[in-house]
């Protein structure tokens, strides 16, 4: 339930300068994980809650996941949101003037990028 919020949130936030922030939750996220699965398993050890719960997956050694009808289900990282830059328009650019045609012809291009890159990620969600 919370792997679609994560993505929403990290995909919405992606265009500003969030690479610490995005950190700072992974940790906070990790941080309640783990407190709610003490909570959850009060009798048991932190290697039991460590092995039910965090598998190692790459160099990536704390992956919350679980197994959801023989699927591996695992939590994304706000880390892992690459960072796209908005592209400020150039203050002398005009549309209508014949010199600026291929800058404008440019940045329809990339914003046409950009979009179908988001209605990929939007139909894998």
């Amino acid at each position: 339930m919370i792997t679609p919020k994560i993505r929403r949130w990290a995909n919405f936030f992606r265009h500003s300068a969030a690479k610490q922030t995005f950190s700072m939750l992974d940790n906070k996220v990790f941080k309640l994980l783990w407190k709610w699965a003490k909570r959850r398993h009060p009798n048991k050890g932190n290697h039991w809650i460590k092995a039910k719960y965090f598998k190692t997956k790459g160099n990536r050694l704390w992956v919350f996941s679980t197994t959801d009808n023989k699927q591996i289900c695992e939590l994304p990282l706000f880390d892992a949101t690459k960072i796209i830059r908005h592209t400020k328009i150039k203050s002398l650019s005009n549309p209508y003037d014949k010199e600026w045609e291929a800058y404008f012809r440019g940045r329809a291009k990339d914003m046409l990028a950009k979009h179908e890159n988001i209605s990929k990620l939007a139909t894998a969600i």
